[in-house]
């Protein structure tokens, strides 16, 4: 359990600019949020707009994978997602759901919170 890693998106709410906080749940446990980070306080002006989860995985240059990240290894970009229990890969625009994934083949290209160009406006 301790090995459980989460991504926060927060977005300033006079700026736009998005802020990515990643923590593993025994660093949100042994102290308040808000002491880890003022973008867990109100008052400094950001909204939390996603919560990742960690997929516990790698991508082809080493950079760890998560929720709402963006694949950009094939002609379409999939985004990262967890569904039934397992994570995978969908596309943006529709339904379909991968969960027999080769992680180390991805190449995640950016998220969707800081990156939405990569859908190539795709909803997500």
């Amino acid at each position: 359990m301790s090995n459980i890693k989460i991504r926060y998106a927060f977005r300033h709410k006079k700026t736009g600019n998005i802020e990515l906080k990643t923590y593993f749940i025994g660093q949100l446990e042994d102290r308040p949020a808000r002491k880890l980070s003022p973008v867990f306080c109100e008052e400094f002006g950001y909204e939390l707009i996603s919560r990742d989860l960690w997929t516990g995985e790698k991508d082809k240059d080493g950079q760890e994978i998560y929720e709402g990240d963006v694949d950009i290894a094939d002609d379409e970009p999939m985004i990262v997602a967890f569904k039934d229990g397992r994570f995978g890969l969908k596309f943006p625009d529709h339904d379909y759901f991968d969960s027999s994934v080769s992680w180390e083949d991805c190449e995640i290209g950016g998220n969707v919170h800081q990156n939405p160009e990569l859908l190539g406006g795709a909803k997500r």
